[in-house]
């Protein structure tokens, strides 16, 4: 039987997800090292006299808004990710995923358009990348956009992740967003003595290794599923 390879994995993602990520990373026996770079802030929810066609998310941060303005589950949800249609699949919702990017979301509305005259409704951050509404408005497809979190910069390098960098114990660095990878960035230019290059990056996008290439790397990833990579990983020898 291969002997299960320990990993040292620092996680960047807001507390509320990586909570969770970090005990059932640690639970194979994995070592984590928590460095959350965004904090969430729920914004109030839009007044809604009645249910749009269908709900855009685009984040798993909108979930919980979703839940309060939909909690009969009556709408089906589009996604931009596979993990955050199965957030919605669990909270009880149809949920259809999108194709990985906001491009891809786009296209595959247009290309499943929903009967009915009621427009789409995207629960989003504060800042986007993609404006679905006003891309699938062009298109001829009634959307609007509601904003029901914000994301604060946490610009903090912990004591643990300034040791690991020192000792260059660090193994593994999952990013899940552009812009924490650009937080990450401002924090090590400011600290230039370390290095990452023992370190193998996860990337949940193109965009975000592309953002991240100004460092040097022991390996650079592309998954969409930065978690499952790294237990499949760790199976092995």
């Amino acid at each position: 039987m291969a002997e299960k390879e320990t990993f040292n994995v620092l996680i960047t993602r807001p507390l509320e997800e990586a909570a969770p990520l970090a005990s059932a990373l640690e639970a194979k026996g994995h070592r984590v090292i928590l460095n959350p770079l965004l904090t969430i802030e729920a914004c109030p929810l839009p007044v809604c006299s009645s249910l749009p066609k269908a709900w855009i998310l685009t984040s798993k941060q909108a979930l919980d808004a979703l839940t309060q303005l939909d909690p009969e589950r009556e709408r089906p949800v589009f996604t931009v990710g596979d993990g955050t249609a199965a957030a919605c699949q669990t909270a009880g919702f149809e949920a259809f995923e999108g194709g990985g990017d906001g491009a891809r979301l786009v296209e595959f509305i247009m290309s499943h358009n929903l009967p009915g005259s009621a427009p789409y409704l995207h629960l989003s951050g504060e800042d986007i990348r993609v404006d679905m509404a006003t891309r699938l408005q062009s298109e001829g497809i009634a959307c609007v956009r509601a904003v029901v979190y914000r994301a604060r910069p946490n610009p903090v390098m912990t004591p643990d992740l300034k040791t690991a960098l020192t000792q260059q114990t660090l193994t593994h660095a999952p990013f899940y967003s552009l812009r924490t990878a650009q937080i990450f960035i401002s924090l090590l230019k400011e600290t230039p003595l370390f290095t990452l290059k023992e370190v193998c990056l996860l990337a949940l996008s193109k965009a975000i290794l592309e953002e991240l290439a100004c460092f040097e790397w022991r390996d650079c990833q592309v998954t969409r599923d930065p978690f499952g990579w790294l237990c499949e990983e760790g199976q092995k020898k």
